[in-house]
């Protein structure tokens, strides 16, 4: 689609309204100064226009593009709070999990020590045993 729509000429005028109206205007009938003057405003209009849209393009483009800033601001900032909180929510579980072996290895060491002594207490047992079978043969 061109920029502008193409103007009527003169001639043109004439003509259309010949065919329409079957009215015959001369070269030099006053009628055809409206063609000329509609033709010079639409020519302002059209520049008018042209203005607006490029003001137009160029407040959307300032918009636009600071529109895109501050969501990216606030994108960053929303992953920046979600990484933090993902932070701290796995260090909340690994504290608990640290807990949890710590307990753990409280309570294997507490058996590790019952173990050793019940190993003592086996070993002196088989030797009391292997004591008593001796002098029972001797």
């Amino acid at each position: 689609m061109p920029d502008t729509l193409p103007r009527i000429t003169p001639e043109e005028m004439k003509a259309l309204l010949m065919k329409r109206h079957a009215v015959l205007i001369g070269d030099d009938d006053p009628i055809l100064l409206s063609v000329t003057m509609h033709n010079a405003f639409m020519n302002q209009y059209d520049a008018m226009l042209d203005r607006h849209g490029e003001a137009v393009t160029k407040f959307l483009r300032q918009t636009s593009t600071k529109l895109v800033d501050e969501i990216t601001a606030h994108k960053n900032a929303v992953l920046g709070k979600a990484v933090r909180a993902s932070i701290e929510n796995t260090l909340a579980e690994i504290s608990q999990h640290q807990k949890s072996m710590t307990q753990t290895q409280a309570a294997m060491e507490h058996l590790a020590h019952r173990l050793t002594c019940l190993t003592v207490l086996s070993g002196i047992f088989t030797l009391v045993a292997l004591i008593a079978a001796i002098r029972s043969w001797a």
